[in-house]
């Protein structure tokens, strides 16, 4: 759909279109406009004749379908990566391949991977892989419980070589979060091949569903290619093999209904020790829209009347602000100009402040550059030790070592999001280098490009996401559930 209207414009270069309607016509209604053209193409998946097969033919339910009937009703769900795989050197992978949300499963707050099938069988690329390991990452860093919902054909042969090794990472991640004592749970409902097959069997729950989800490392056309053998998908690695004969799976079951059923009941039983945070179903209002006044975004989404400002007239470039979002206590840093050195010293002053009251901190880049260099490295150490929650949000054109200084994404901000109207310039003498939002979303160089308009929910969530289980009491330190 994207593409199309790319098409329309005469535009021959894709990969360019963003970045000219951005400079061409960059207008709150042309932003909001691509926007949802972009998250158009990527709910809709592989497209209508993919999907009607994957429903019809196949007899299997949508992935957001899945999403839908597994999270509890009426409760708020955090998506990320919403944009991810457009216009890539191997072509559109839209949504990357796969869904990722955080949501409440029975009472927990947990952290969902699903592959969409539509999307080119649901086969791994390597944006795919990208997008499920920043997934693990951020349920590591949180104490998410971890569901992986799977329908994949395995890697993309043509890129093998760009995903094998890094591959191997995911089942690390799987690994080591068990044994860290969060739940690992996966469901088969769909042909699982190779990676996707270890994927599956890794986690301590293994749920699958017989005459749909299949678990193997090559599938019938190439055991016939291979052996001229003919075998069924169920005789090779379906439910009654796995369950009756290999042992790899755990739960036998039989249509959508078990199979959601099963998979919520296994979540329930992690509630006493990962309950959904308090404050997760509230609702905030939307104040916020497209402005470069960065002092009007924190504002917008501050609370009424919570703000406190840490030395208000004291160096350039950076505001400062103790405050609450939708109640919870934060500090906000806001940049916004050329920070100067007084600016650079300032902000790490209020980062060790935070950083010893346990405040999660929220940096804002709008029109963000700085020329100095020996305070901004005092901003970054301060930035890079902070061990409370990180979020960034770049709302306009940054540039160079202050998109670093502000917890830019070399410094690893735990949860990062853009607006639109964002740009990251790589240089701090020239604009040559620049990554859009667009740009910036489709290569998961964020975790999602996000409109003002949904800002204040967005970091809600987020929040409420970093700050739930970091006192959790796990059980460190045991070891993963051994199958066999």
């Amino acid at each position: 759909m994207y593409r199309k209207l790319c098409q329309k414009g005469g535009l021959s270069d894709f990969k360019s279109v963003s970045s000219v309607l951005f400079r061409r016509s960059s207008t709150q209604e042309s932003l909001t406009s691509i926007w949802n053209k972009r998250w158009e193409q990527c709910q809709a998946g592989g497209g209508e004749k993919a999907t009607q097969r994957h429903v019809i033919k196949n007899k299997k339910l949508p992935v957001r379908e899945k999403l839908q009937r597994i999270l509890d009703p009426g409760t708020p769900v955090l998506e990320w990566g919403r944009q991810a795989g457009l216009d890539l050197r191997y072509g559109d992978v839209p949504c990357a391949g796969s869904v990722g949300v955080v949501g409440v499963v029975g009472g927990v707050l947990t952290m969902i991977m699903a592959s969409d099938a539509t999307v080119k069988g649901g086969t791994v690329f390597p944006i795919t892989l990208k997008k499920q390991l920043r997934m693990q990452d951020i349920a590591n860093k949180f104490n998410l419980p971890c569901l992986f919902v799977v329908d994949s054909g395995g890697a993309y042969l043509p890129e093998q070589a760009n995903i094998f090794i890094e591959g191997g990472k995911s089942f690390y991640k799987q690994a080591v979060m068990a044994a860290k004592g969060l739940p690992q749970i996966s469901l088969v409902c769909g042909s699982c091949t190779a990676g996707a097959a270890y994927s599956s069997v890794m986690p301590s729950h293994c749920v699958i569903m017989k005459g749909i989800g299949s678990l193997y490392l090559a599938g019938p056309p190439l055991v016939k290619a291979a052996t001229g053998e003919e075998v069924s998908a169920e005789e090779l690695g379906g439910a009654d093999l796995h369950c009756r004969v290999s042992g790899s799976t755990d739960y036998y079951v039989e249509g959508y209904d078990e199979a959601i059923q099963t998979v919520r009941d296994i979540v329930h039983l992690h509630s006493d020790l990962f309950p959904a945070p308090k404050g997760w179903c509230d609702r905030v209002e939307e104040k916020c829209s497209f402005t470069s006044d960065v002092s009007q975004i924190v504002d917008d989404i501050s609370d009424e009347g919570t703000q406190l400002k840490f030395k208000e007239f004291f160096g350039a470039g950076i505001q400062c602000s103790f405050s609450k979002l939708g109640g919870t206590k934060v500090g906000i840093l806001a940049g916004q100009g050329d920070i100067d050195g007084k600016g650079a010293l300032k902000a790490s002053n209020f980062i060790q402040i935070c950083q010893q009251t346990g405040l999660p901190l929220i940096f804002i880049q709008g029109d963000v550059k700085t020329s100095y260099t020996r305070e901004l490295a005092s901003l970054m150490r301060s930035v890079a030790t902070a061990n409370v929650p990180k979020i960034t949000l770049i709302t306009g054109n940054t540039s160079g070592h202050a998109y670093l200084a502000m917890c830019g994404g070399g410094l690893l901000p735990d949860l990062s999001y853009q607006w639109p109207s964002a740009r990251v310039i790589c240089d701090d003498i020239s604009d040559s280098h620049t990554l859009d939002a667009w740009e910036c979303s489709s290569n998961m160089i964020c975790d999602d490009v996000i409109l003002p308009s949904e800002t204040r929910e967005t970091l809600r969530l987020s929040l409420l996401t970093a700050q739930a289980f970091r006192n959790s009491d796990l059980r460190t330190g045991s070891n993963s559930v051994l199958k066999f």
